[in-house]
This record gives C-alpha cells, structure tokens and sequence, in this order.
C-alpha cells in the first residue's frame, strides 16, 4: 500500500506536469476515506487553485486553517498562509473590476501578515507584487528591498528552493524597475525548474501582470516559457503512406514537436499518420493524451485493422504508453455514426485549450494532411483545421501526403461536414426545485404559475436554439443546440430563480433550482407519444444522474461540457472544477464542473 509520504510525491508530481485534476482527484479520494495529513490535503487545495477552481479550494481550506491550531511545521504553515492569500488574490482578479483594487489589498495583507510572521522571500513578493496591481507602489518597493535583501542572505539547495528564491528575487527587482537584475535572476530561475511546469507557469501569469502595471515589456518572461500543447490530427488509413513515405514523415513530425517545444499531445489513434504522430511523441517524452470516438475494441476493429496487423500492434504500444485518463465520445458501439468523430475532435481541442492554459502556454494544431483535391482525401482533417484556425488557435501543417492510388481503399466513418441521420451532438440540462414535495395542495397552482412561468419564460427567449424542452412536477429537461446556449440557458433560468423571491408569492423562501449539463452524440427521435422531436441515448441518462449531486442554486458540468466551451472565443463563461465525484444512481465518478458566467477580465491574463 502506498504510504502518505509516497502519495504527497505522487500528487506533487501530477502539479508538476500540470496534472492538476488529476492531482486533487487522488487527495480527494484517500481525505474522503479518512485521511488527516494536513500537507497532503495543502498539496491537494494547492492543485484546485492552479486549476482555477478558486471557490471550490476556499472551501477545502476551511480544514487546513483548523489545523493552523496543532502543531504545524513551519515551512507547511508559510506554505498554507500563502495559499489562503493566494485564493484571495485569484478571487479579486476572478472578481468585478469595481471591487478589484479592495480585493488585491486584502489579499496583499494577507501575504504580507504571513511575512511578519515567518520572513520569507515567498510571501513576502507576493505581498509586494499585489501592493503594486492595488496601486500601492511605495509600499509596494519597500517590501521588494527587504525581500532581496533576504534573498541576498539564504542559501537554498538546488531544485525547488532554488527555483522559489531566484523568482522571489526577479519578482522584487521587477518591483523596484530593475530590468537586468529581473532578467538574470530569470535565467537562474528557468535553469532550476526542471519539469515543474506549474510552478513555470504560475510564476509567469503573476509576473505578467507585474510587468503590466509598471509598464515593462513581458518579454522579458520568456525564460519560464512552458512546453507548448498540441493536438495532433492526420488522415484515417494508410492510403496515403506510400512504402517508404513514413521515414520522411517521421522526420517532420520529429521536427514540429523540437520545433514548437511541444510537452504535451492530444489526439486518436487512427492507422497512418496519428500514430506516427503518436509514436514520434512518445520516444521524444511527450506526454500522450488520447480520445476515442467510442469503445477501443470496436476502433481498433474498424479504424485500425484494416490497415494490417503491425499497425494493431503499433496502436497497442501507443494506447499503452498514454496518460490516464482515456477519453471517450461514447462507450457505447459506433453504429455507423460519424458525428462521434467530429465530438471526439472537439473534444480534444478543448482538453488541448485547458491544458494550455493551466501551463500558461500556447495551444496549437499540428496536422497531416492529403493532397488537395484528391478523390480519396481524408477531408475531415481539412474541416477540423479550418475549424480550429477559425477559433484563433495556430495550426501547423506538418506535411501533406499524396495522393491515393485509385481504387485505395478508405477507413469509414471520418466524414465532414457530418452526415444527416445517427447520433447528434447536443447540449442537454436536467434539474429540479428543492422544496417541491413538500408543498400544500394550494401551492401547486402557484407553484405552476410562478415557477414553472418563470422556466417557460427564459425558455421562450432562447427560440428554436432550445428545439426541446419538458417539464413534469418540478423536473425539468432541455435540450440546446450547442453548449454555449446551454450554459446560457442554465445560467439564466439560475438567475431568473434567484429573482423571483418565492415567499413573495406564497411559496416556502427555500425553494431552489439545482441544474446538471452535459454535452453528448443522442439519438434524434420522433417521440409517438409526445407528438414531437425528442432526443434519446446513454448520453441523456449521463446527463439526468448530474443533477442530483448538484448543490441548490448551482449549475454543475461534465468535463465534456466543460472542453467544449473551452472553444467559445468569446469567454463569457467560467467551469471550475469540482471533482471525481459519484454520479447519482451507481453511475460511476464523472469529473465534474460548476459554471458561471465570467467577470470582466479586467487584470487576468
């Protein structure tokens, strides 16, 4: 059994790599069976807040300022104070851009009480840093000379420490305008980080906003630049890969991944080209994330096989050399759908974008593909790449393969634009109103008015974008055309709720809407007995066991959701992760998100 000790490292590790679900997953599983060390559940609190997921750590945290009480050590406890002073500062920049110079301040004073308590470079240049964005800039400098000065006179040992101390030290030279300075003490910085990734990242975000507010060039940064992201896409099959063509092709994907310092690589595993894709990012380190359109016997039968059984053999080793965890379209058969690859795809776009953005790096498409105008050409490579440049992301074309023989034969299903018929792609809502079972018989008819009035009327605003929607006792269910309706949708019905003041009307004041969405392939159907256009599969029943694990007045996401609105160029919404949770009814865990609507973006990058 691992120990406590051998699990910090494990979770420490995930951090590093960015991992960071991964990271809260696994702490939150052995606290949620008893565990009480109080540096893993930091480590874990930690991992929420690099992954953005502000609130949710604010909670957690609770436990670890109750164990400030007991005997703490020191290090552990500059490190729990700094990270209460932390969330502070990402709520304030998370925050409206009104409140947001009072909200720095407080959290400028809470690093900076830990650094009274415990002088120590960390906390007190955070301190420094969030004088500064609060306007403050005297203090600000007066903070940044003590912390040099005490940087001056430690001595860390090489990798962690090391690293912290010479980014304290470039931090508090960028504080008081010394450029030469921040710059050496970069160098040094980036030269000690080895793969922390996360720690590369997060001082990077910080110090952008510092150059920001005193006006220097962020250029400056480019030492703790982070290993790229990339999603890897090439022709299905092997038509197009002459004998003797994949040598060269090998070599050009081996030059993209130098090239654009790729760390991190999402995409299928289909014959051809995605495996070499694969291949070649395995033997480079890269770490390997792969999506499935649906079950991986089934692909590796209909997408792999025909192209012969070294290519099974090849897609084995690289399935086996992936990082967990495996994402799917559907679990379920293929049936013929090809929309499940054009879900799978965006899919890993956004699990790409998210991935790119808890690093602080840049996400981009490396792509093969066929020779234009080419009668067996993989054209859903050349959707998926438009589609991709179109949401402002830079794509790579890596090679363009020639032409098929005439006659070659084609691995089916990859079609684009998608063809009518099978499963669709749609955003689904399930919720309910707590209090209900328990009304009066009078209050039905009110209840109906009011409250099931107020759905209606939200509804009604979104038009043929909601093209479903149903309502029995205090159910609700909703379909929309796309998530980011959805999340529209659930929001607004959310707030039109929070509104309405139930005791107003007569109605218990605690009645509350509680919402749960997800984004899945269903099966459109004529529904005989309600007379209209319905939706039907796994991916309903997935979306129906979110809502009762969701809190009153809140809208909880699945991952897939949460990906898909990593596409919305226009970032009006937020998901924050809440965890690997127990879906209702034996389900199983689903990595769950809330959502909201995002605040100005005011000071965040």
């Amino acid at each position: 059994m691992q120990s406590v000790d051998e699990l910090i490292e494990s979770v420490r590790e995930e951090i590093r790599r960015g991992d960071v679900l991964t990271a809260w997953d696994k702490v939150s599983e052995k606290v949620g069976a008893g565990e009480k060390s109080v540096e893993l559940l930091y480590w874990g609190v930690l991992a929420l807040a690099r992954a953005g997921a502000t609130e949710q750590a604010l909670t957690h945290f609770e436990r670890l300022a109750e164990a400030l009480a007991g005997d703490v050590p020191r290090k552990l406890r500059i490190r729990i104070g700094s990270l209460h002073a932390r969330l502070l500062k990402d709520r304030a920049l998370n925050g409206p851009a009104a409140e947001r110079a009072d909200r720095l301040a407080e959290a400028a004073r809470a690093y900076e009480e830990v650094y009274f308590l415990y002088p120590d470079s960390f906390p007190g240049v955070n301190a420094s840093t969030l004088w500064t964005l609060a306007g403050d800039r005297e203090h600000a400098r007066q903070i940044a000379t003590q912390v040099l000065a005490l940087c001056a006179g430690q001595k860390p040992e090489e990798g962690e420490e090391e690293y912290y101390l010479r980014a304290s030290e470039a931090e508090a030279a960028l504080a008081l305008g010394d450029r030469d300075g921040a710059a050496a003490s970069l160098e040094k910085a980036a030269a000690s980080a080895g793969h922390d990734f996360a720690a590369l990242a997060g001082t990077r975000k910080q110090l952008r906003l510092l150059c920001a507010a005193a006006g220097i060039d962020p250029a400056i940064l480019a030492p703790l630049a982070t290993p790229s992201v990339a999603y890897c896409l090439g022709p299905s099959g092997v038509a197009s890969l002459p004998p003797g063509r994949e040598g060269e092709l090998r070599e050009r994907i081996d030059r993209a991944l130098v090239q654009h310092r790729v760390g991190f690589a999402f995409g299928t595993l289909s014959a051809g080209a995605e495996i070499v894709f694969a291949e070649a990012a395995l033997a480079r380190g890269v770490e390997l994330k792969v999506i499935f359109p649906f079950e991986i016997e089934e692909y590796r039968q209909i997408v792999v096989a025909p192209a012969g059984p070294e290519w099974l053999a090849r897609f084995d080793r690289c399935l086996a050399g992936a990082t967990e965890p495996i994402h799917y379209a559907t679990t379920d058969s293929y049936l013929g759908d090809n929309g499940l690859f054009l879900y799978a795809s965006r899919m890993a776009m956004g699990l790409t974008i998210s991935k790119a953005s808890t690093l602080d790096t840049e996400a981009r498409l490396l792509v093969v593909r066929d020779e234009p105008g080419s009668a067996n050409g993989d054209r859903f490579v050349d959707h998926e790449a438009d589609f991709w440049q179109g949401s402002g992301f830079p794509v790579d074309t890596v090679e363009t393969l020639p032409a098929a023989a005439p006659g070659a034969s084609c691995n089916p299903g990859r079609e684009a634009p998608q063809r009518a018929g099978g499963r669709v792609v749609k955003s689904m809502l399930f919720g309910d109103v707590k209090g209900f079972s328990k009304l009066r018989e009078a209050q039905l008819p009110v209840f109906a008015r009011e409250v099931l009035g107020t759905f209606s009327r939200v509804l009604e605003s979104f038009g043929t974008r909601i093209p479903v929607k149903n309502s029995w006792g205090d159910a609700l269910y909703v379909v929309a055309e796309d998530a980011v309706t959805g999340a529209d949708c659930a929001l607004s019905l959310q707030e039109a709720i929070g509104e309405l003041h139930p005791e107003e009307h007569g109605l218990p004041a605690h009645l509350g809407l509680r919402l749960g969405g997800h984004v899945g392939p269903v099966f459109p159907v004529d529904d005989p007995v309600l007379g209209y256009r319905s939706y039907m599969g796994v991916h309903v029943s997935r979306t129906a066991r979110i809502e009762p694990i969701t809190p009153v007045g809140s809208v909880y996401v699945t991952d897939a959701f949460a990906a898909a609105l990593a596409l919305d160029r226009t970032g009006r919404f937020t998901t924050e992760y809440v965890g690997h949770i127990p879906a209702a009814k034996d389900w199983g865990k689903l990595r769950v998100y809330v959502l909201r609507r995002a605040q100005d973006a005011g000071l965040r990058d």
